[in-house]
Protein backbone atom coordinates (compact mmCIF):
# COMPACT_ATOMS: atom_id res chain seq x y z
CA UNK A 1 0.00 0.00 0.00
CA UNK A 2 1.44 3.38 -0.94
CA UNK A 3 2.37 5.69 2.27
CA UNK A 4 -0.35 8.14 0.62
CA UNK A 5 -3.28 6.40 1.00
CA UNK A 6 -5.99 7.83 2.71
CA UNK A 7 -4.15 11.40 2.80
CA UNK A 8 -5.85 14.36 1.46
CA UNK A 9 -4.47 15.58 -2.26
CA UNK A 10 -3.61 18.74 -0.35
CA UNK A 11 -1.50 16.78 2.37
CA UNK A 12 0.49 15.15 -0.27
CA UNK A 13 0.88 18.45 -2.41
CA UNK A 14 2.42 20.34 0.55
CA UNK A 15 4.68 16.79 1.30
CA UNK A 16 5.70 17.04 -2.00
CA UNK A 17 6.55 20.55 -2.25
CA UNK A 18 8.43 20.58 1.19
CA UNK A 19 10.90 17.75 0.14
CA UNK A 20 10.97 17.95 -3.61
CA UNK A 21 13.99 19.65 -5.44
CA UNK A 22 14.79 19.97 -8.90
CA UNK A 23 14.32 16.41 -11.04
CA UNK A 24 11.87 13.72 -10.32
CA UNK A 25 11.02 11.64 -7.82
CA UNK A 26 9.69 8.14 -7.40
CA UNK A 27 6.70 7.80 -5.42
CA UNK A 28 5.91 4.37 -3.96
CA UNK A 29 2.66 2.77 -4.55
CA UNK A 30 2.72 -0.07 -3.53
CA UNK A 31 1.03 -2.69 -5.14
CA UNK A 32 -0.64 -0.25 -7.79
CA UNK A 33 1.04 -0.30 -10.74
CA UNK A 34 1.39 2.60 -13.16
CA UNK A 35 1.37 1.78 -16.89
CA UNK A 36 4.03 3.54 -18.56
CA UNK A 37 3.43 5.29 -22.05
CA UNK A 38 6.84 4.49 -23.15
CA UNK A 39 7.07 1.13 -22.75
CA UNK A 40 3.57 -0.38 -21.91
CA UNK A 41 5.01 -1.90 -18.75
CA UNK A 42 4.65 -1.49 -15.05
CA UNK A 43 7.04 1.43 -13.78
CA UNK A 44 9.41 -0.01 -11.20
CA UNK A 45 12.44 1.72 -9.45
CA UNK A 46 15.89 -0.07 -9.09
CA UNK A 47 14.83 -2.09 -6.78
CA UNK A 48 11.85 -3.33 -8.69
CA UNK A 49 9.15 -1.58 -6.55
CA UNK A 50 6.13 0.12 -8.29
CA UNK A 51 6.28 3.69 -8.52
CA UNK A 52 5.15 6.67 -9.77
CA UNK A 53 7.73 8.58 -11.19
CA UNK A 54 7.21 12.95 -10.84
CA UNK A 55 9.11 15.74 -12.73
CA UNK A 56 9.42 18.91 -11.13
CA UNK A 57 10.98 21.83 -13.22
CA UNK A 58 12.63 24.86 -12.14
CA UNK A 59 10.40 26.71 -14.29
CA UNK A 60 7.65 28.55 -13.01
CA UNK A 61 5.49 28.60 -15.83
CA UNK A 62 4.13 25.27 -17.99
CA UNK A 63 4.92 24.73 -22.29
CA UNK A 64 1.52 25.58 -22.26
CA UNK A 65 1.93 28.99 -20.15
CA UNK A 66 -0.39 27.24 -17.21
CA UNK A 67 0.47 28.62 -13.59
CA UNK A 68 2.76 25.96 -11.67
CA UNK A 69 3.50 25.66 -7.76
CA UNK A 70 7.00 26.76 -6.64
CA UNK A 71 8.18 25.47 -3.45
CA UNK A 72 10.49 26.98 -1.06
CA UNK A 73 13.18 25.37 -3.33
CA UNK A 74 12.35 27.76 -6.15
CA UNK A 75 11.27 24.58 -7.98
CA UNK A 76 7.36 24.03 -9.78
CA UNK A 77 5.00 21.30 -8.87
CA UNK A 78 2.41 21.11 -11.83
CA UNK A 79 -1.29 21.39 -10.60
CA UNK A 80 -2.06 19.31 -13.39
CA UNK A 81 -1.22 16.60 -10.86
CA UNK A 82 -3.55 17.10 -8.42
CA UNK A 83 -6.40 14.59 -10.12
CA UNK A 84 -3.19 12.11 -9.55
CA UNK A 85 -3.07 12.77 -5.77
CA UNK A 86 -6.60 12.68 -5.77
CA UNK A 87 -6.51 9.07 -7.08
CA UNK A 88 -3.38 8.14 -5.29
CA UNK A 89 -5.02 9.05 -2.22
CA UNK A 90 -7.88 6.51 -2.63
CA UNK A 91 -5.73 3.90 -3.99
CA UNK A 92 -7.77 3.72 -7.32
CA UNK A 93 -5.89 2.17 -9.56
CA UNK A 94 -7.46 2.32 -12.72
CA UNK A 95 -8.61 6.00 -12.24
CA UNK A 96 -4.83 6.82 -10.95
CA UNK A 97 -3.70 5.39 -14.28
CA UNK A 98 -5.69 7.51 -16.63
CA UNK A 99 -4.81 10.22 -14.63
CA UNK A 100 -1.23 9.91 -14.80
CA UNK A 101 -1.79 9.47 -18.54
CA UNK A 102 -3.03 13.06 -18.62
CA UNK A 103 -1.03 14.41 -16.26
CA UNK A 104 2.15 13.42 -18.88
CA UNK A 105 0.63 15.19 -21.84
CA UNK A 106 3.14 18.27 -20.86
CA UNK A 107 6.13 16.31 -19.91
CA UNK A 108 5.99 14.80 -22.92
CA UNK A 109 5.42 18.24 -24.75
CA UNK A 110 9.22 18.89 -23.48
CA UNK A 111 10.51 14.97 -24.18
CA UNK A 112 9.10 15.68 -28.04
CA UNK A 113 10.58 19.52 -28.72
CA UNK A 114 11.87 19.88 -31.99
CA UNK A 115 15.14 21.03 -30.50
CA UNK A 116 15.02 18.04 -28.11
CA UNK A 117 18.24 16.28 -28.62
CA UNK A 118 16.04 13.17 -26.32
CA UNK A 119 13.29 13.28 -28.85
CA UNK A 120 16.04 12.46 -31.91
CA UNK A 121 17.86 9.80 -29.96
CA UNK A 122 16.48 8.54 -26.71
CA UNK A 123 13.40 8.05 -27.94
CA UNK A 124 13.93 5.86 -31.10
CA UNK A 125 12.25 2.39 -30.66
CA UNK A 126 15.44 -0.20 -31.72
CA UNK A 127 13.79 -3.69 -32.30
CA UNK A 128 16.83 -6.61 -32.83
CA UNK A 129 15.79 -7.91 -36.59
CA UNK A 130 14.49 -4.79 -37.75
CA UNK A 131 16.45 -2.84 -41.13
CA UNK A 132 15.35 -0.32 -43.54
CA UNK A 133 15.88 -1.23 -47.34
CA UNK A 134 15.61 0.38 -50.44
CA UNK A 135 13.03 -0.93 -52.67
CA UNK A 136 13.01 -1.80 -55.91
CA UNK A 137 10.55 -3.41 -58.21
CA UNK A 138 10.17 -6.95 -59.82
CA UNK A 139 7.42 -7.81 -61.57
CA UNK A 140 8.03 -11.49 -61.48
CA UNK A 141 7.65 -11.99 -57.88
CA UNK A 142 4.24 -12.61 -56.69
CA UNK A 143 2.25 -10.28 -55.07
CA UNK A 144 2.62 -11.77 -51.87
CA UNK A 145 6.54 -12.05 -52.05
CA UNK A 146 9.33 -9.97 -51.04
CA UNK A 147 12.99 -10.47 -52.00
CA UNK A 148 15.06 -9.33 -49.18
CA UNK A 149 18.21 -10.42 -47.45
CA UNK A 150 17.06 -10.89 -44.36
CA UNK A 151 17.47 -15.03 -43.27
CA UNK A 152 13.17 -15.75 -42.66
CA UNK A 153 10.85 -17.24 -44.60
CA UNK A 154 8.78 -13.92 -43.85
CA UNK A 155 9.19 -10.86 -42.88
CA UNK A 156 6.74 -7.72 -41.76
CA UNK A 157 7.61 -4.39 -44.27
CA UNK A 158 6.58 -1.25 -43.43
CA UNK A 159 6.96 1.93 -45.25
CA UNK A 160 6.10 5.69 -43.19
CA UNK A 161 3.85 7.09 -42.18
CA UNK A 162 1.82 4.30 -41.49
CA UNK A 163 -1.01 6.13 -42.38
CA UNK A 164 -3.51 3.17 -42.89
CA UNK A 165 -3.96 -0.86 -42.99
CA UNK A 166 -1.83 -1.18 -45.94
CA UNK A 167 1.57 0.90 -44.58
CA UNK A 168 2.17 -2.71 -42.83
CA UNK A 169 2.24 -5.61 -44.55
CA UNK A 170 3.45 -9.16 -43.93
CA UNK A 171 5.28 -11.05 -47.17
CA UNK A 172 6.77 -14.37 -48.18
CA UNK A 173 10.39 -13.53 -48.07
CA UNK A 174 12.04 -15.61 -51.51
CA UNK A 175 15.48 -14.28 -50.34
CA UNK A 176 18.48 -13.70 -53.06
CA UNK A 177 18.52 -9.73 -52.45
CA UNK A 178 22.23 -8.07 -52.29
CA UNK A 179 22.58 -6.57 -49.25
CA UNK A 180 20.16 -3.40 -47.75
CA UNK A 181 17.96 -3.75 -51.16
CA UNK A 182 14.35 -5.33 -51.32
CA UNK A 183 12.50 -6.11 -54.03
CA UNK A 184 8.45 -6.20 -54.19
CA UNK A 185 6.09 -6.26 -57.08
CA UNK A 186 5.34 -3.01 -58.32
CA UNK A 187 1.35 -3.72 -58.79
CA UNK A 188 1.14 -3.60 -54.93
CA UNK A 189 3.03 -0.77 -54.39
CA UNK A 190 0.26 2.01 -54.08
CA UNK A 191 -0.89 -0.09 -51.12
CA UNK A 192 2.27 1.16 -48.51
CA UNK A 193 1.87 4.69 -51.04
CA UNK A 194 5.09 4.04 -52.43
CA UNK A 195 7.18 4.36 -55.58
CA UNK A 196 11.10 3.60 -56.38
CA UNK A 197 12.90 6.89 -56.53
CA UNK A 198 14.83 5.48 -53.48
CA UNK A 199 11.77 5.18 -51.40
CA UNK A 200 12.76 2.55 -48.03
CA UNK A 201 10.73 0.22 -46.05
CA UNK A 202 11.52 -1.09 -42.57
CA UNK A 203 11.85 -4.92 -42.71
CA UNK A 204 11.17 -7.11 -39.51
CA UNK A 205 12.16 -10.56 -38.89
CA UNK A 206 8.85 -12.55 -38.41
CA UNK A 207 10.88 -14.83 -35.54
CA UNK A 208 11.16 -11.51 -33.37
CA UNK A 209 7.55 -11.23 -33.09
CA UNK A 210 6.94 -13.31 -30.48
CA UNK A 211 4.43 -15.99 -32.05
CA UNK A 212 3.37 -19.06 -29.36
CA UNK A 213 2.91 -20.95 -32.22
CA UNK A 214 3.07 -21.65 -35.86
CA UNK A 215 -1.02 -21.19 -36.38
CA UNK A 216 -0.47 -18.02 -34.21
CA UNK A 217 1.85 -16.87 -37.20
CA UNK A 218 0.04 -18.29 -39.99
CA UNK A 219 -3.15 -16.35 -38.90
CA UNK A 220 -1.24 -13.49 -38.61
CA UNK A 221 0.31 -13.69 -41.91
CA UNK A 222 -3.27 -13.96 -43.62
CA UNK A 223 -4.44 -11.32 -42.04
CA UNK A 224 -1.67 -8.76 -42.72
CA UNK A 225 -0.68 -9.91 -46.01
CA UNK A 226 -1.09 -8.02 -49.76
CA UNK A 227 -3.90 -10.16 -50.51
CA UNK A 228 -5.81 -9.99 -47.71
CA UNK A 229 -5.91 -6.49 -48.62
CA UNK A 230 -7.02 -6.90 -51.67
CA UNK A 231 -10.64 -5.79 -51.71
CA UNK A 232 -10.80 -2.33 -50.57
CA UNK A 233 -14.31 -1.80 -50.24
CA UNK A 234 -15.24 -3.56 -53.76
CA UNK A 235 -12.33 -1.66 -55.00
CA UNK A 236 -9.37 -3.42 -56.43
CA UNK A 237 -6.09 -2.91 -54.34
CA UNK A 238 -3.76 -2.66 -56.35
CA UNK A 239 -1.59 -0.02 -58.72
CA UNK A 240 -3.31 -1.50 -61.63
CA UNK A 241 -4.03 1.75 -63.47
CA UNK A 242 -0.11 2.45 -63.09
CA UNK A 243 1.75 3.61 -66.45
CA UNK A 244 3.62 0.83 -66.11
CA UNK A 245 0.95 -1.65 -65.74
CA UNK A 246 -1.28 -0.12 -68.27
CA UNK A 247 2.00 -0.19 -71.01
CA UNK A 248 2.46 -3.59 -70.55
CA UNK A 249 -0.86 -4.50 -71.12
CA UNK A 250 -1.16 -2.17 -74.32
CA UNK A 251 1.63 -3.05 -76.20
CA UNK A 252 0.01 -7.13 -75.94
CA UNK A 253 -3.75 -6.42 -76.28
CA UNK A 254 -4.02 -7.98 -73.12
CA UNK A 255 -7.53 -6.96 -71.95
CA UNK A 256 -7.55 -5.91 -68.31
CA UNK A 257 -11.40 -6.12 -67.49
CA UNK A 258 -11.57 -9.34 -65.11
CA UNK A 259 -9.36 -7.65 -62.49
CA UNK A 260 -12.64 -6.53 -60.86
CA UNK A 261 -14.69 -7.50 -57.85
CA UNK A 262 -17.87 -6.94 -59.70
CA UNK A 263 -18.58 -10.46 -60.63
CA UNK A 264 -17.91 -11.85 -57.23
CA UNK A 265 -14.23 -12.91 -57.19
CA UNK A 266 -12.32 -13.94 -53.83
CA UNK A 267 -9.17 -12.04 -53.33
CA UNK A 268 -7.37 -15.13 -53.98
CA UNK A 269 -9.05 -15.16 -57.63
CA UNK A 270 -8.25 -11.64 -58.50
CA UNK A 271 -4.47 -12.40 -57.31
CA UNK A 272 -4.30 -15.10 -59.80
CA UNK A 273 -6.10 -13.45 -62.57
CA UNK A 274 -3.21 -10.38 -61.89
CA UNK A 275 -0.38 -12.27 -61.55
CA UNK A 276 -1.45 -13.99 -64.93
CA UNK A 277 -1.52 -11.00 -66.43
CA UNK A 278 1.93 -10.16 -65.26
CA UNK A 279 3.29 -12.60 -66.27
CA UNK A 280 2.56 -12.40 -69.68
CA UNK A 281 3.84 -8.87 -69.69
CA UNK A 282 7.08 -10.07 -68.47
CA UNK A 283 7.53 -12.91 -70.74
CA UNK A 284 6.96 -10.81 -73.79
CA UNK A 285 9.43 -9.10 -76.05
CA UNK A 286 7.20 -6.35 -76.67
CA UNK A 287 7.34 -5.55 -73.43
CA UNK A 288 10.80 -4.15 -73.73
CA UNK A 289 11.31 -0.80 -75.07
CA UNK A 290 7.74 -0.33 -76.64
CA UNK A 291 7.56 3.12 -74.58
CA UNK A 292 10.93 4.09 -74.21
CA UNK A 293 11.83 7.99 -75.21
CA UNK A 294 14.29 8.03 -78.12
CA UNK A 295 16.51 10.98 -77.53
CA UNK A 296 18.15 10.65 -81.16
CA UNK A 297 16.83 14.54 -82.00
CA UNK A 298 14.51 17.02 -81.07
CA UNK A 299 11.69 15.50 -83.00
CA UNK A 300 12.05 11.91 -81.54
CA UNK A 301 12.14 13.23 -77.79
CA UNK A 302 8.80 14.98 -78.63
CA UNK A 303 7.07 12.16 -81.02
CA UNK A 304 7.93 9.34 -77.82
CA UNK A 305 6.90 11.48 -75.52
CA UNK A 306 3.83 12.53 -77.17
CA UNK A 307 2.75 8.22 -78.00
CA UNK A 308 2.84 7.68 -74.04
CA UNK A 309 0.37 10.99 -73.95
CA UNK A 310 -1.18 10.06 -77.12
CA UNK A 311 -1.70 6.27 -75.36
CA UNK A 312 -3.21 7.25 -72.21
CA UNK A 313 -0.67 5.98 -70.40
CA UNK A 314 0.78 9.44 -68.60
CA UNK A 315 1.22 13.01 -69.75
CA UNK A 316 -0.53 15.65 -71.69
CA UNK A 317 0.97 15.94 -75.17
CA UNK A 318 -0.34 20.18 -75.84
CA UNK A 319 1.68 20.68 -72.04
CA UNK A 320 4.88 18.17 -73.30
CA UNK A 321 5.34 20.13 -76.36
CA UNK A 322 4.46 23.50 -75.10
CA UNK A 323 6.90 23.32 -72.05
CA UNK A 324 9.63 21.44 -74.60
CA UNK A 325 9.67 24.58 -76.63
CA UNK A 326 9.03 27.35 -74.58
CA UNK A 327 10.02 26.32 -70.79
CA UNK A 328 8.33 27.29 -68.17
CA UNK A 329 7.30 31.44 -67.23
CA UNK A 330 8.55 33.36 -64.34
CA UNK A 331 4.65 32.97 -62.94
CA UNK A 332 5.02 29.09 -63.80
CA UNK A 333 7.80 28.66 -61.59
CA UNK A 334 6.71 30.76 -58.85
CA UNK A 335 3.65 28.35 -58.56
CA UNK A 336 5.74 25.38 -58.77
CA UNK A 337 7.78 26.70 -55.69
CA UNK A 338 4.43 27.29 -53.91
CA UNK A 339 3.05 24.17 -54.09
CA UNK A 340 5.98 22.54 -53.46
CA UNK A 341 6.75 24.65 -49.99
CA UNK A 342 3.07 23.74 -49.20
CA UNK A 343 3.98 20.25 -49.27
CA UNK A 344 6.76 20.38 -47.10
CA UNK A 345 5.01 22.94 -44.91
CA UNK A 346 1.43 21.12 -44.93
CA UNK A 347 1.72 17.86 -44.66
CA UNK A 348 2.24 17.98 -41.16
CA UNK A 349 -0.79 20.15 -40.93
CA UNK A 350 -2.87 17.25 -42.98
CA UNK A 351 -1.24 14.40 -40.54
CA UNK A 352 -1.89 15.88 -37.10
CA UNK A 353 -5.71 14.96 -37.85
CA UNK A 354 -4.85 11.50 -37.93
CA UNK A 355 -3.03 12.21 -34.57
CA UNK A 356 -5.74 13.58 -33.14
CA UNK A 357 -8.04 10.71 -33.90
CA UNK A 358 -5.51 8.32 -32.53
CA UNK A 359 -4.98 10.58 -29.22
CA UNK A 360 -9.14 10.28 -28.86
CA UNK A 361 -9.43 6.31 -28.87
CA UNK A 362 -6.08 6.00 -27.51
CA UNK A 363 -7.71 4.41 -24.41
CA UNK A 364 -10.18 2.61 -25.16
CA UNK A 365 -10.74 -1.17 -26.61
CA UNK A 366 -9.20 -1.38 -30.31
CA UNK A 367 -12.24 -1.34 -33.05
CA UNK A 368 -11.59 -2.20 -35.91
CA UNK A 369 -14.63 -1.32 -37.74
CA UNK A 370 -13.63 2.16 -36.53
CA UNK A 371 -9.74 2.34 -36.96
CA UNK A 372 -9.71 1.29 -40.02
CA UNK A 373 -11.76 3.41 -42.38
CA UNK A 374 -11.08 6.10 -40.01
CA UNK A 375 -7.19 5.64 -40.65
CA UNK A 376 -8.33 5.41 -44.67
CA UNK A 377 -10.54 9.00 -44.09
CA UNK A 378 -7.78 10.91 -42.50
CA UNK A 379 -5.32 9.75 -44.70
CA UNK A 380 -6.87 11.88 -47.09
CA UNK A 381 -5.82 15.06 -45.31
CA UNK A 382 -2.01 14.15 -45.63
CA UNK A 383 -2.98 12.95 -49.49
CA UNK A 384 -4.47 16.09 -50.36
CA UNK A 385 -1.51 17.79 -49.46
CA UNK A 386 1.38 15.05 -51.36
CA UNK A 387 -0.83 14.94 -54.51
CA UNK A 388 -0.42 18.82 -54.86
CA UNK A 389 2.52 18.30 -57.53
CA UNK A 390 2.96 21.17 -58.79
CA UNK A 391 -0.49 23.17 -59.23
CA UNK A 392 -0.55 25.91 -56.80
CA UNK A 393 -4.13 26.59 -57.96
CA UNK A 394 -5.21 23.88 -55.71
CA UNK A 395 -3.54 25.25 -52.40
CA UNK A 396 -7.23 27.17 -51.48
CA UNK A 397 -8.85 24.17 -51.55
CA UNK A 398 -6.52 21.84 -49.86
CA UNK A 399 -6.38 24.37 -47.09
CA UNK A 400 -10.04 24.73 -46.85
CA UNK A 401 -10.06 20.88 -46.84
CA UNK A 402 -8.02 20.51 -43.93
CA UNK A 403 -9.62 23.11 -41.87
CA UNK A 404 -12.77 21.42 -42.41
CA UNK A 405 -11.80 18.35 -41.48
CA UNK A 406 -10.16 19.37 -38.44
CA UNK A 407 -13.57 21.04 -37.69
CA UNK A 408 -15.42 17.58 -38.49
CA UNK A 409 -12.87 15.90 -35.85
CA UNK A 410 -13.46 18.12 -33.16
CA UNK A 411 -17.37 17.88 -33.11
CA UNK A 412 -18.07 21.46 -34.14
CA UNK A 413 -20.69 19.80 -37.08
CA UNK A 414 -23.72 18.05 -36.54
CA UNK A 415 -23.89 14.36 -38.15
CA UNK A 416 -25.57 15.04 -41.40
CA UNK A 417 -23.51 18.18 -42.40
CA UNK A 418 -20.07 16.34 -41.09
CA UNK A 419 -20.99 13.67 -43.12
CA UNK A 420 -21.38 15.43 -46.14
CA UNK A 421 -18.11 17.66 -45.69
CA UNK A 422 -15.99 14.87 -44.88
CA UNK A 423 -17.03 13.40 -48.27
CA UNK A 424 -15.95 16.48 -50.19
CA UNK A 425 -12.68 17.00 -47.96
CA UNK A 426 -11.45 13.38 -49.26
CA UNK A 427 -12.75 13.26 -52.71
CA UNK A 428 -10.80 11.81 -55.11
CA UNK A 429 -8.77 10.16 -52.48
CA UNK A 430 -10.68 8.19 -50.65
CA UNK A 431 -14.14 6.59 -51.84
CA UNK A 432 -17.35 7.23 -50.30
CA UNK A 433 -18.35 3.76 -49.26
CA UNK A 434 -15.06 4.23 -47.35
CA UNK A 435 -16.78 7.34 -45.35
CA UNK A 436 -20.05 6.07 -45.21
CA UNK A 437 -18.73 3.22 -42.78
CA UNK A 438 -16.62 5.58 -40.87
CA UNK A 439 -19.57 7.83 -40.51
CA UNK A 440 -21.64 4.68 -39.16
CA UNK A 441 -19.30 3.24 -36.93
CA UNK A 442 -18.97 6.82 -35.16
CA UNK A 443 -22.42 7.62 -34.80
CA UNK A 444 -23.01 3.66 -33.64
CA UNK A 445 -20.71 4.62 -30.87
CA UNK A 446 -21.75 7.89 -29.82
CA UNK A 447 -24.99 8.29 -26.73
CA UNK A 448 -28.13 8.79 -28.31
CA UNK A 449 -28.34 12.72 -27.25
CA UNK A 450 -25.60 13.33 -29.16
CA UNK A 451 -26.10 16.06 -31.74
CA UNK A 452 -22.57 17.23 -33.10
CA UNK A 453 -20.66 14.34 -34.61
CA UNK A 454 -18.01 12.11 -32.46
CA UNK A 455 -19.14 13.64 -29.70
CA UNK A 456 -18.31 10.89 -27.23
CA UNK A 457 -16.21 9.05 -29.58
CA UNK A 458 -13.41 10.91 -31.20
CA UNK A 459 -13.72 14.22 -29.96
CA UNK A 460 -13.46 13.57 -26.06
CA UNK A 461 -9.68 14.44 -26.08
CA UNK A 462 -7.87 13.14 -23.12
CA UNK A 463 -4.44 12.48 -24.57
CA UNK A 464 -2.57 14.96 -27.30
CA UNK A 465 -0.37 15.13 -30.50
CA UNK A 466 2.73 14.82 -28.48
CA UNK A 467 2.09 12.06 -26.43
CA UNK A 468 1.37 9.82 -29.26
CA UNK A 469 4.93 9.20 -30.15
CA UNK A 470 5.47 7.71 -27.01
CA UNK A 471 2.42 5.55 -26.76
CA UNK A 472 3.16 2.24 -27.67
CA UNK A 473 0.24 0.75 -29.34
CA UNK A 474 -0.22 -2.90 -30.56
CA UNK A 475 -0.14 -4.21 -33.66
CA UNK A 476 -3.66 -5.02 -34.48
CA UNK A 477 -5.16 -6.32 -37.82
Amino acid sequence: MSEFKFKTPVYIRKRLANELTDGSVNILTGDIEITSAITGKPIVDEEGRNVLPIRIANEKLSAHGKSLAVNKEGTVQPFRYNEMYDQLSKGNPNELNKAYQRACNEDYAALTAKENVIKNIKSIAIKNGAKTEMIIPDPRIGIDEIRTSKASDRVLAHRDPALHSGNVISFKNVGGASENLTSVNPIMINQVDGDFDSDTMGILDYKVLGFSSKEEADEFFNRSSVTEQLNLYGKVFLAVDSSHFKAGALVNNIDLSSITFKDGKSNEELKKVVEDIQAKIVDSDKSYGAYAVSFEDEKTVIESLGKLADDGIKGNRKDIEHHFYNGYTEEENKDVMEALIAKSEWTGMGGTITNNFLAAIGDTEFDPKLVRPGMFVTYGATQSVLQLKKNADKLPMVDKNINDMKKIFGGEYDKDIAREVLKECVRGFVDTPIVDEFCDRVEEKQPENAYKFGEGVINNLEMGNTQLGFKKTKLSL
